[in-house]
């Protein structure tokens, strides 16, 4: 326990100076005398209510001896006593008018809410430091094509050693390979994930070991000797915080490795991993041959003093040493900061819900702006009387300000209330791919925005009705009917109404694009169904699985033992699952034109399959077939190129029995094509399609795999039945994930689903503010003309002319508001252009809906006060007057 300190700010501020003394140094030598006989717990205890005793006493004589403040304070310097004097005004008219305080404190703590609770998403995601030394030196390295639309999010080996060992902006650099484990040992088998990374990534990363040591650099070179640091998570849970479990092993993939340290509490890397072990490359996959082979995360920390901008140069200079390279032709090297990397693919959606959030703060402004006009109307004689007394006009003006702040600010204190209570179901409700998600919560940052916002709405929604009030002669108040004034009034509700209006046009337009974009994504056909597949991801420990031959005859038993599961139509497995994330990116060539130099630099992304694997996921054959048994037990060597591969490299020739070489972990290998599949999108249902190539499983097995099942009985859930089968060929393996293929699908359209819902929410909340609005502005014009009403019957003006009267009122505001909105939003939607799928930012049926939408929701509320109005009894209304 931290010992005590009052802030020393605190003891100037409210204590008199006979106990500064005691508060300061007296206190504190007493709690160290008693913590040294009656414990520090009790110590603490007494300390802090010896302080409270001492300081409100003092405080409570201070406020005693205040002078009482008169109107003459302000100018005598007594600031603070006349502010207090306005807010204890304020606190009484608020109670005698409660339906007005109730109506604006809840608009106020429902549009502070949102906008804090948004904020707090914002603030974790895109604008909080990452929490690592230095986090802006840190930078994502990878390789892209100078030309074409070649993919190229990773590294190849050979390349990743050449940078290592010649760059020169970089202090450190890093492989970063998340991975899973097989941990034996407990009560049960159990699959712990990890990450692999090179010895240097902790210092990259600048985090310290907690206990132990951090990897060494021969650790990187070789798996002779096999260690791993465990994350403090995993060490309690394991080995119950105890420290002799360093220099013990534990059994990952069959393989013993060595604890040698564990990472500090709180450390977390991305996503997180329970154990990390240095990444080693494979001798032959550092071969010149393998520069075609990308498929390496990589991580570097800028040096000191070098920008990132020279750093770019400087490996750009680098990309051109290594162009002669095998598979280098044509490639350089990209940069980007790791938080940009991290965050950049929900950047934009974050903002424009950030920005959706602002436009209902504008209008929750408009609306207590309107309300507040309203009450300011009826204390008119009010003002009057005490400018008639002596009161300034600014005076006045500094009254009406107190009250508007003071309202903001307990809104916002409600609004805080609200934004606890919600970040938890926008959480849930956000997409898990989200980065730091885990972090949202209400610190410090966010309070101050809070405050600020709160201060700024009281400002906003003050200012022209305080300009307006002390604008007017005290000879006006007295007039409450004066024409100037109350048509100056009637013309400033106006104005807000129709910004209202153009505001949740805008939001409203915004949300109808984002609706139709979802639609429109819904209906894309990914190239394979998903409705009825079920996927089971695993991966083969290396001791036992360490020759191809061993994993092939794996495969093989295992999907014959699936094929056999009551309601299993057919079973395949895959590399890389569509929409899965998971992509490899190799290079080929096509034989026949090997002395093209152009050709021989050509990449596809990379895929090893079952035979069985198309017609599971229900990918159709454009020509040729599938790969046979004999094909897949690699006695003949065979590949399946896809569409847009064929269209590319074989323009108007069948490029079936043509020869291409293809690069994998074994090295170039040269296929006969036997088959053109149909396009996939494997990046997402957004993506465009690429060059792709599938080789069979058999012939090039991986350690890394997932099996595909069309479950057509309905069946949906064959975890356990999956993890019985595999338990039966090998005991000591885990299932990584189990999930139906409609989840990954889902998972991909979450960001979009997520932005389309909380902007259609703010906007659907806009437009009800709006109607509001309209509603109490012209049963406000109702109001104030009674009498002219009356007068208009008395001289034969019937119902009917009377309502078109109002209800024409309250269509021209709308439509005005509406034509506003229209020019707004053909000014903004261009900002969301890339958000949108498959629609215009300016989609006719939109606009031309949502105007209909708004049009209707103002007639509505326009015909409430327009019947009103026609029920007015002309001998009453003309004896008011």
């Amino acid at each position: 326990m931290t010992p005590p300190r009052i802030p020393k700010g605190l003891v100037w501020a409210v204590a008199d100076p006979a106990e500064r003394r005691y508060l300061l140094s007296d206190l504190q030598e007493e709690y160290d005398a008693l913590s040294a006989t009656r414990g520090r717990a009790a110590a603490y205890r007494w300390y802090w209510s010896q302080a409270v005793r001492s300081i409100v006493p003092s405080l409570t004589r201070r406020l005693r001896r205040r002078p009482r403040v008169t109107g003459r304070a302000w100018r005598g310097g007594d600031i603070p006593g006349s502010v207090i004097q306005d807010a204890r005004y304020a606190l009484r008219g608020f109670r005698r008018t409660p339906g007005f305080t109730a109506v604006a404190l809840v608009t106020l703590m429902l549009g502070i809410g949102a906008s804090t609770a948004i904020f707090t998403v914002v603030n974790a995601v895109l604008l909080r430091p990452l929490p690592f030394n230095d986090p802006e030196q840190l930078v994502t390295v990878s390789e892209r094509k100078l030309q074409g639309d070649t993919p190229a999010p990773h590294v190849s080996p050979p390349n990743f050693a050449d940078w290592r060992e010649q760059n020169e902006p970089f202090s450190h650099m890093s492989v970063v390979s998340p991975t899973s484990f097989v941990l034996t040992g407990g009560e049960r088998v159990e699959r712990v994930s990890g990450m692999s990374v090179s010895p240097e990534f902790f210092p990259l990363i600048g985090v310290q070991v907690a206990h132990g040591r951090p990897f060494r650099s021969e650790e990187g070179d070789s798996d002779e000797e096999r260690v791993v640091i465990l994350s403090h998570g995993f060490w309690l849970r394991w080995f119950g915080g105890d420290l002799s479990a360093l220099e013990r092993t534990i059994a990952l993939d069959d393989h013993e490795h060595r604890v040698v340290g564990v990472l500090p509490p709180g450390f977390k890397f991305q996503d997180g991993a329970d154990l990390w072990t240095p990444f080693v490359i494979p001798p032959e996959n550092r071969r010149d041959a393998m520069r075609g082979a990308r498929y390496l995360d990589v991580l570097a920390r800028i040096k000191p003093g070098v920008t990132f901008e020279r750093a770019q140069q400087q490996m750009d200079a680098l990309a051109r040493r290594l162009e002669d390279r095998p598979n280098n032709a044509g490639w350089g090297i990209a940069l980007l900061p790791l938080h940009e990397e991290m965050v950049e693919e929900y950047r934009r959606a974050l903002l424009l819900i950030f920005g959706a959030v602002g436009f209902v703060m504008l209008i929750v402004c408009a609306n207590v702006a309107n309300l507040v006009l309203a009450r300011s109307t009826r204390r008119l004689k009010e003002r009057a009387l005490r400018a008639a007394l002596g009161a300034s006009v600014f005076r006045l003006f500094r009254q009406l300000l107190t009250e508007n702040v003071l309202l903001a600010v307990v809104g916002g204190g409600l609004g805080m209330v609200v934004a606890h209570w919600t970040i938890a179901p926008l959480v849930r409700l956000a997409p898990a791919a989200i980065p730091r998600l885990d972090e949202v919560r209400l610190d410090g940052a966010v309070f101050g925005f809070a405050m600020v916002v709160s201060l700024l709405t009281g400002l906003l929604f003050s200012l022209v009705p305080t300009l307006l009030a002390s604008r007017s002669e005290p000879g006006s108040f007295l007039r409450v009917a004066g024409a100037s004034t109350g048509r100056r009034r009637q013309r400033l509700r106006a104005a807000l109404i129709v910004s209202e209006v153009a505001l949740s046009m805008i939001l409203l337009i915004g949300a109808g694009l984002m609706t139709r974009s979802f639609v429109r994504l819904r209906a894309v056909d990914p190239g394979f169904a998903f409705e009825s597949i079920m996927t089971a991801s695993l991966a083969l420990p290396s001791s036992r699985y360490e020759s191809p031959e061993r994993q092939s005859a794996f495969y093989a038993r295992l999907l014959d033992d699936l094929g056999s599961l009551a309601g299993v139509e057919s079973v395949g497995a895959t590399t890389n699952l569509p929409m899965s994330g998971s992509r490899m990116t190799f290079g080929y060539r096509i034989d026949s034109r090997s002395g093209e130099a152009a050709e021989e630099q050509l990449f596809a992304e990379y895929h090893a399959t079952s035979t069985a694997y198309f017609r599971t996921m229900g990918i159709g054959f454009l020509s040729g077939r599938t790969f046979n048994a004999v094909e897949n037990a690699g006695r003949t060597k065979a590949v399946i190129i896809n569409q847009t591969l064929a269209q590319r490299r074989f323009p108007g020739s069948d490029p079936i029995g043509e020869r291409l070489t293809v690069v994998s972990q074994g090295g170039p290998t040269s296929r006969q094509i036997v088959g053109v599949i149909a396009d996939v999108k494997h990046a997402g249902p957004r993506s465009t399609a690429r060059e792709e190539v599938y080789v069979p499983l058999g012939d090039d097995p991986w350690r890394f795999t997932t099996v595909v099942m069309d479950v057509r009985d309905g069946e949906s859930n064959l975890r356990d039945a999956i993890q019985a089968r595999l338990s039966a060929i090998d005991p000591a393996l885990p299932l990584s994930s189990a999930q139906p293929m409609a989840r990954l699908i889902a998972g991909w359209m979450a960001p979009l689903r997520f932005q389309m819902l909380l902007v259609g929410l703010f906007a659907v909340v806009a437009l009800a503010l709006a109607g509001v609005g309209i509603y109490g502005v012209i049963a406000y014009i109702v109001g104030t003309r009674t009498n002219e009403i009356g007068v208009r019957m008395a001289l034969g003006a019937d119902g009917d002319r009377v309502f078109r009267l109002f209800l024409g009122q309250g269509m021209m505001l709308a439509g005005l508001g509406a034509m506003l909105g229209l020019v707004g939003a053909f000014a903004l939607t261009r900002f969301v252009r890339s958000l949108l799928f498959d629609v215009a930012p300016y989609d006719p049926l939109t606009f031309g809906g949502i105007t209909a939408t708004v049009l209707l929701v103002a007639s509505v509320a326009s015909y409430l006060p327009a019947r009103r109005a026609t029920r007015v009894d002309a001998v009453s209304a003309l004896k008011t007057e």
